[in-house]
């Protein structure tokens, strides 16, 4: 990508625990890349140098939201009109479902346009006055879209349906009943309208792509075209559904090094929880983990402290390596030659571990 070698990338390294132990290791790095560039393009980038555009858990949103630098980012969420979840996530594990994201779906009536009363898309959360139905009326109280509809549902009349009949009767600006559906189309929620004009530029092409606005703290639509910022994430831990015995699952970790991060096979350093996503993610019930018998001792291969209790004193017969079952989540032995997929755990070298700890480093 043109241009983001020299720019400069804000590391953020994030928890995704809510109780910080000094002793677990993070769980993800989150990075701000300070270029702008499209939708698809920031995906690319975020892709080829770490895992993907961030799909936020709420302490990935506290991490940005603490940044104190105003932004608009780019981040992994998407509308498919196709799809029966018109928003999600490209980390499906994170989807649910009512994705709280604010899009210009609404419509208000405007006299903006001088001599004219047209068409403006806008914020469905944004607090406007509105019309309901019956003859029109302008009420003076200022709601979001879905509100000011409810309110005139309750008097057993709908946001106002604006046509060529009666047109004049609209002079300030406020709701009309006018909004996107998830396929992308223009309607009313009540009756259709013969005619209307849109303001010039209106409305703009559907906007499927998430951003994250640091101003609102909250999740934006807009065009996948237009360029912003980004934020990509790197996770330490690679779910390998490849079944090898466990000196070859550890090489496999090993040979992956680099000058930026050091492998090794998974300790005991993660939270459970999130170590746990990435063992289900394996085709075997268990995988390989960092736990080995040798010299008399258990020990984690990373050097760890060893603080599982129960462990036997002596390793039963060739039963001298350790997994995790994505069953129960519970430690076993097992011999080491058997052969099943592993996790891999990455560091980053010369990085000291803690928590939100903000520094700068060249793209």
């Amino acid at each position: 990508m043109a241009g983001v070698t020299s720019s400069f990338i804000l590391l953020i390294f994030v928890w995704l625990i809510s109780c910080v132990s000094l002793k677990l290791k993070l769980n993800k790095w989150i990075y701000l890349v300070d270029y702008s560039t499209n939708w698809d393009e920031s995906r690319r980038y975020c892709q080829s140098r770490y895992t993907d555009l961030i799909s936020f858990l709420p302490e990935d949103q506290r991490a940005l939201g603490s940044l104190g630098i105003f932004i608009k980012a780019w981040v992994g969420l998407k509308r498919d009109p196709a799809h029966s979840r018109p928003w999600s996530w490209m980390e499906t594990s994170y989807n649910e479902d009512g994705i709280d994201i604010d899009c210009e779906d609404c419509a208000i009536l405007t006299t903006e346009k001088v001599g004219e009363t047209c068409m403006r898309t806008e914020f469905c959360s944004r607090r406007m006055n509105f019309y309901c139905s019956s003859n029109n009326v302008f009420h003076i109280e200022r709601v979001p879209w879905e509100k000011a509809n409810d309110l005139c549902q309750h008097g057993n009349e709908e946001l106002s349906t604006v046509n060529s009949a009666n047109i004049k009767d609209f002079k300030i600006n406020g709701w009309v009943g006018l909004h996107r559906d998830v396929d992308g189309t223009w309607g009313w929620t009540g009756e259709p309208s013969d005619s209307y004009e849109w303001l010039p530029e209106h409305p703009p092409p559907s906007s499927d792509c998430g951003l994250y606005d640091e101003r609102t703290d909250g999740l934006l639509a807009d065009r996948c075209d237009e360029a912003y910022p980004f934020v990509c994430y790197d996770e330490p831990l690679t779910t390998v559904r490849e079944n090898k015995t466990w000196e070859e699952a550890l090489q496999h970790c090993r040979d992956l090094d680099n000058n930026y991060f050091k492998y090794d096979l998974l300790s005991s350093a993660y939270d459970h929880r999130y170590a746990n996503l990435h063992v289900q993610q394996a085709v075997t019930t268990e995988v390989w983990i960092g736990l080995r018998f040798l010299a008399g001792e258990w020990k984690w291969i990373d050097g760890e402290e060893m603080e599982y209790q129960g462990l036997p004193h002596c390793a039963p017969q060739w039963k001298h390596c350790g997994t995790r079952n994505k069953k129960n989540n519970n430690l076993e032995l097992r011999d080491c030659m058997e052969k099943r997929n592993f996790i891999c755990s990455k560091t980053r070298i010369g990085v000291a571990t803690s928590y939100y700890n903000y520094t700068y480093a060249r793209a």
